[in-house]
Parts: structure tokens; C-alpha cells; sequence
């Protein structure tokens, strides 16, 4: 009775009501993968994160292979601002299921909105590179991101760094930059 009342308030956008029999029945039964998928959509949806944080790591305990437990991990990150917990993340998910396109085009994106904060300087333009170079990857793994990483490789030529910016720099072809 309280996983139909749980999605009776979940099928009518009321996620605070399915709190409590989720609770419930995750106390009873604390290993069900759906208990803990529902309730921590259920605490995202009612911006607590925090909370949302820890029943998605706990879902990653009892399923560390399952993809969309590192995704949803990440997007929290992300909508939180941090970028470097969030990238980890969708490192995590693309070693889950390798052949996923989508957290490696994700994590471009996180490389392009870091640049994007900072300036326009030649550290800033390395790590527009970053975020090509990321882009390409997807390229070539040909997923459904193929294409739109394709495009923004093109939008961010302008961005990168170019010869000149190396040679003034005294920067060699294959030379590491922090």
C-alpha cells in the first residue's frame, strides 16, 4: 500500500507526500533499488539536495555498475557549481557504460563553461582546447552526441589557442600545460 500511495503522489507531482511511505518502506526493505531510485528523485525534485545526494551514493553502493546513478550524481554537481565533483562523475558513468556518449559530451560542456567564467587569456583558451579535444572524443565514438559535439567543435576554433599563442609563449608541439 505504500509504494501505490508513493506513486499515486508521484504520478500527481506531490514528491513531498511520497516522502514518507518511501521512508517507510525503505526501512523496512533498505536493499530495493526502486525504493531508493524514487526517493531520491523524489528529494531532487524538492530541492533537497543534500538528501538527494546521499540516496543517489547509496544507490551507487548497491548498484556501482549502474550508470544512471553517476549521471544524476553529476547533474546535481553541476547545477550546484561544482564542476570538478561534478566531472568526476561523469567520468564514473562513462566507465559504467563505455560506449555512452552522452557524460563525455556532458563533461565538454563542463570544460567549456569553466572557460566561459574565467576570461579570455591563454590558460582560459587551453582549456577551451580541453573542451575541443573532449568534443572530438565523442566524434569518434559516434554516438547520438556525434553530431552536436561535431558542431561545437567548429563554434570553439576561434576560442583555442592558435600557433601564435604558443610560439609567444616559447610552447612546443607536445609540451604540457597546467
Amino acid at each position: 500500500k505504500a509504494w501505490k500511495y508513493a506513486m499515486i503522489c508521484k504520478k500527481n507531482d506531490d514528491y513531498e507526500a511520497s516522502l514518507e511511505p518511501l521512508k517507510f518502506l525503505i526501512e523496512k526493505n533498505p536493499e530495493v533499488i526502486n525504493y531508493w531510485n524514487e526517493i531520491a528523485r523524489a528529494y531532487q525534485k524538492n530541492d533537497q539536495v543534500d538528501m538527494a545526494i546521499n540516496s543517489y551514493k547509496k544507490l551507487i553502493d548497491l548498484q556501482p555498475e549502474n550508470r544512471d546513478s553517476y549521471f544524476n550524481l553529476a547533474l546535481l554537481y553541476k547545477d550546484m557549481d561544482q564542476l570538478s565533483v561534478s566531472r568526476s562523475y561523469w567520468v564514473k558513468a562513462s566507465k559504467a557504460s563505455p560506449g555512452w556518449d552522452h557524460p563525455t559530451y556532458i563533461e565538454a560542456g563542463l570544460y567549456e563553461q569553466a572557460a566561459r567564467s574565467c576570461g579570455f587569456e591563454f590558460e582560459d583558451k587551453c582549456v577551451y582546447q580541453l573542451a575541443a579535444d573532449t568534443y572530438r572524443q565523442v566524434v569518434r565514438m559516434g554516438g547520438e552526441h556525434a553530431s552536436a559535439a561535431a558542431e561545437r567543435v567548429s563554434a570553439l576554433q576561434n576560442s583555442i589557442p592558435q600557433k601564435e599563442d604558443y610560439f609567444f609563449r616559447k610552447k612546443q608541439n607536445g609540451d604540457v600545460i597546467k
